[in-house]
C-alpha cells in the first residue's frame, strides 16, 4: 500500500470474509498512518456505493465470492478507490475484473521490512503496538508467524526481509 502512497488519514476500505487477508487488511494500513474501514459483505452495492463514495477509500479489498457486489458499488459510487484489490479463496472460477488485483499479486513483490514511520503518530494511532508484535515474532519464531509476518509486510509494500530461519 505505501508504494500506491496510502499514508495518514487514508481510508483503506475492505469488505472480506473471516481470513487471512482480513486481519492483514486491518493491521497493515495501521501501520502507514491510515484508517482501517471493514464493511460488512451482506451490504447491497448501493450500501456499499454509498459508504465508498462517503468515506472516499483510496484502496478497496473485497472478497470474490461478492464480486458482483463490489463491482456493482464501483460503477455506482460517485468515488472511484485508487486500488480495488480482490482476495480469492473459494476455488470456483473467478474472472478478475478489469483494473482489479488479485491479493496474492498486490503482495508478491512487496517489500517486507518495517516502514519507516513518516508521520505524527496520534496516541489512538497503532503503530507501535505492531512494532511490539514483530519484535515477539523475532523471539518466538514459527511458520504461522512468517506466513503473518511476510504477508502483512508485503501488504504494507516492504521489501527485502528473510525469513527463510523461521
Amino acid at each position: 500500500m505505501k508504494r500506491d502512497g496510502v499514508k495518514k488519514a487514508d481510508i483503506v476500505m475492505f469488505q472480506l470474509f473471516n481470513s487471512t487477508e482480513f486481519l492483514f487488511s486491518y493491521i497493515a494500513p495501521q501501520k502507514l498512518g491510515a484508517i482501517c474501514n471493514p464493511v460488512n459483505f451482506n451490504l447491497s452495492a448501493g450500501e456499499t456505493a454509498e459508504i465508498m463514495s462517503h468515506n472516499r477509500a483510496k484502496v478497496y479489498l473485497y472478497d470474490s465470492e461478492i464480486a458482483d457486489t463490489a463491482v456493482q458499488a464501483l460503477a455506482m459510487s460517485e468515488h472511484k478507490p485508487e486500488v480495488v484489490i480482490a482476495v480469492h479463496h473459494s476455488g470456483k472460477p473467478f474472472k478478475l475484473p478489469e483494473g482489479h488485483i488479485l491479493f496474492e499479486n498486490y503482495v508478491k513483490n512487496a517489500d517486507d521490512s518495517d516502514p519507516p514511520i513518516d508521520f505524527a503518530p496520534h496516541i489512538y494511532d497503532e503503530v507501535g503496538a505492531h512494532r511490539h508484535h514483530h519484535e515477539h515474532d523475532a523471539v518466538v519464531p514459527s511458520r504461522r508467524s512468517a506466513l503473518r509476518r511476510s504477508h502483512t509486510d508485503a501488504l504494507c509494500g516492504r521489501r527485502g526481509g528473510d525469513y527463510a530461519h523461521l
